[in-house]
């Protein structure tokens, strides 16, 4: 939010200094990890929404326990708009997504995408942007301009 000031040490002086901090037109704040919420980071979240003009879209990102805490207090449950629950990409995804994802793997022969994704991601995006980054430091480990077994390799064995 670039704040131009520390953050303040008390509840009541941070909802007054986000208020003033939100902008006056539409805008998404996003919560991840929401499955680490307590019900008053919710109940908070649910407030603000109430107050705010424009009201904020609200981005709730974690798992299967975020949704059981927001479905169990109807206040909340009732500004759910939609869930939407990503799964693990099939091999044929993996194919199609991950040379899209990041230029390191534009050129990779599928074969080597379906080993990692075999032996390490499983379809998980997630893994695959680890897997990502370990590779980038792979190629650099190795002076490399090519992503190549001996890179997945070193890159698999930091996972």
């Amino acid at each position: 939010m670039n704040l131009s000031c520390k953050m303040p040490g008390t509840p009541t002086a941070f909802d007054k200094l986000l208020r003033e901090t939100l902008p006056r037109r539409p805008y998404v704040i996003v919560c991840d990890e929401a499955q680490q919420y307590r019900r008053e980071n919710f109940e908070f979240l649910r407030k603000l929404w109430d107050t705010c003009d424009p009201k904020p879209a609200i981005l709730f990102v974690g798992g299967r326990e975020a949704y059981e805490t927001l479905q169990s207090d109807p206040a909340l449950a009732s500004r759910i708009y939609i869930r939407l629950e990503i799964l693990a990409m099939s091999p044929e995804e993996v194919l199609k997504t991950v040379p899209d994802s990041h230029p390191v793997w534009r050129d990779v022969d599928e074969t080597l995408l379906k080993r990692i994704d075999t032996q390490y991601a499983d379809g998980s995006f997630r893994e695959w942007v680890r897997i990502t980054k370990h590779v980038l430091k792979g190629l650099q480990y190795f002076g490399a301009e090519k992503v190549d077994d001996r890179v997945v390799d070193w890159a698999l064995a930091r996972c």
